[in-house]
């Protein structure tokens, strides 16, 4: 099967607020269960729904989740929340590099061949590393290369920048609500929002 990469996407975010469940034995960190805000799973043949966890303050605490298309080596979307424990900032962005994500066959992934000089486009962060400061190990998770999106400079560095900073505001303020649903992702399903491709041949290694 061919598989096509994607140059540009067109960003989309939609954020849920919610107030913060009160019951601490409710596990109400996990993503999968349904307790936490996701859009419908589209399950297709290329589709894989991952969950990323961490274990924080003795606690296993979910990273991010995501559903992703193996085909375009893109993922859907991408869904986190901010609360009590995941608002704080106990560490600064890794200096770790871009790296496979083991959830996923890495012939399915993208890698840094398909980013910079060669292709003009940029590593962007769906779930930005600033929204996962409070420990080093869910951070070094954002630079999965199942959590990158082609993204030009302008855009990566512009709009996109000012839109992460106020979702990350959202997040850690407590005035509206105490947790805050982020899901972001872009439109890859249909193809008149695809600009380009990056590569045909799901064979050569890129």
């Amino acid at each position: 099967m061919k598989y096509r990469g994607i140059n540009v996407w067109v960003a989309c975010l939609c954020l849920l607020l919610a107030a913060c469940d009160k019951d601490e034995n409710n596990n109400s960190n996990n993503f999968a269960t349904g307790i936490v805000e996701l859009p419908a799973l589209r399950n297709g043949a290329n589709d894989v729904f991952v969950t990323h966890y961490t274990t924080f303050n003795g606690q296993k605490v979910t990273s991010f989740s995501m559903e992703y298309d193996k085909s375009k080596k893109h993922s859907r979307w991408i869904a986190f929340r901010f609360d009590n424990q995941t608002k704080q900032q106990n560490v600064s962005r890794s200096d770790e590099p871009f790296a496979a994500d083991p959830s996923i066959p890495i012939q399915y992934q993208r890698t840094s061949s398909d980013f910079g000089n060669r292709f003009g486009y940029y590593r962007g962060h769906i779930c930005a590393s600033a929204d996962r400061l409070y420990s080093r190990e869910v951070n070094e998770q954002t630079f999965y290369y199942t959590n990158m999106s082609p993204q030009s400079w302008n855009f990566n560095g512009g709009i996109w920048l000012s839109l992460e900073g106020k979702v990350q505001s959202w997040g850690r303020s407590c005035t509206a609500s105490d947790t805050l649903y982020v899901v972001k992702g872009g439109t890859i399903d249909k193809e008149e929002q695809i600009r380009g491709y990056i590569n045909n041949d799901l064979s050569k290694p890129i």
